[in-house]
């Protein structure tokens, strides 16, 4: 069982403590993918098929920037176990949104909770999801659901 971790960034200073972390959290086989193309979405794309070709099993995206805790990484990758697909969220009472309540901490203004809130609650209804946080990077994938949509997928 391996994990490919894909990493879009552009000029991220966090980064290499970032790399140090995700080694002190994660205890099973993985491969980084430091992603620099041009774009979210052709980086997060070549980072998957990069997993593919290494055949790895799992795959996570996160930011680049240190807002993704590596901490969960585990966590996430045991629920898929259960699950296809598991989004990491800033927007449940644990995440880095709220501080254990239902109360905006200084990390995100209430603005921009609010946009996100609305855009997800937009995409979500629109596409039948039951997703809090649509717009998420943090999210843990198996290797069937990569598999299946990269080719559907152009950025």
């Amino acid at each position: 069982m391996t994990l490919a971790i894909v990493i879009p960034v552009k000029n991220e200073p966090y980064l290499l403590k970032l790399l140090d972390e995700i080694k002190q959290s994660v205890i099973i086989p993985y491969k980084v993918f430091v992603q620099t193309e041009s774009g979210l979405s052709k980086a997060v794309l070549k980072g998957f098929k990069r997993g593919l070709l290494e055949c790895c099993d799992f795959f996570i995206t996160m930011d680049g920037d240190g807002s993704h805790n590596p901490k969960y990484i585990m966590q996430m990758v045991q629920q898929l176990q259960n699950y296809d697909i598991v989004i990491g969220s800033r927007y449940i009472l644990s995440g880095r949104a709220f501080n254990g309540q239902k109360n905006v901490t200084s990390n995100d203004s209430k603005v921009k909770i609010g946009i996100s809130e609305i855009s997800c609650s937009f995409f979500a209804g629109s596409l039948g999801l039951d997703v809090v946080d649509c717009m998420s990077g943090f999210v843990a994938l198996r290797r069937k659901v990569v598999a299946d949509l990269l080719p559907k997928l152009n950025p």
